[in-house]
């Protein structure tokens, strides 16, 4: 009797225990996707087997929650990159910006200076237009006097033969 008792307990208490074991050391060594054994069975065994598939569940849960946070801390990184990248941008660009405003004065003081010049010299070629128009009226003038000189002179010369 004893020998049955024992081979009792070691098909239905022992090995099931055992089975139970190893797939408690999978779990410490990170193998989440071992199966576990007995489930089904409605004694003690299956509710140890239950619970470890409970135990399992939670920790297959917070591995995903560590993944999805560091995911979280590495998009919020990326994140953290991309507004450096667009505060160094905005720098640049405000450097090139004042360099460009500075540009435009210099050349606003250069435009004005040749809107100077080229007043100064519509100025010159009006008064040099208009000394040249005095010029030709004085030619003008001159080659009337030496036709009328020269009318005078024939006169005199048809005279005084």
């Amino acid at each position: 009797m004893s020998i049955i008792v024992c081979i009792w307990l070691l098909t239905t208490l022992q090995k099931p225990m055992c089975d139970l074991g190893l797939v408690v050391g999978s779990f410490a060594e990170g193998r989440l996707e071992a199966s576990i054994p007995h489930i089904e069975r409605a004694d003690e065994i299956g509710t140890i087997a239950r619970s470890l598939k409970v135990f399992r569940d939670a920790l297959l849960e917070r591995g995903a929650l560590i993944q999805a946070s560091m995911a979280d801390k590495s998009r919020l990184a990326d994140q953290d990159r991309m507004v450096g990248h667009v505060r160094s941008f905005q720098a640049e660009i405000q450097g090139v910006l004042d360099h460009v405003n500075v540009q435009i004065g210099a050349m606003d003081d250069i435009s004005q200076a040749l809107t100077g010049v080229a007043s100064e010299l519509t100025n010159l070629v009006s008064s040099a237009v208009a000394a040249s128009q005095q010029t030709n009226s004085n030619v003008s003038a001159i080659s009337g006097a030496v036709n009328d000189l020269a009318g005078s002179i024939s006169a005199i010369t048809q005279q005084g033969r």
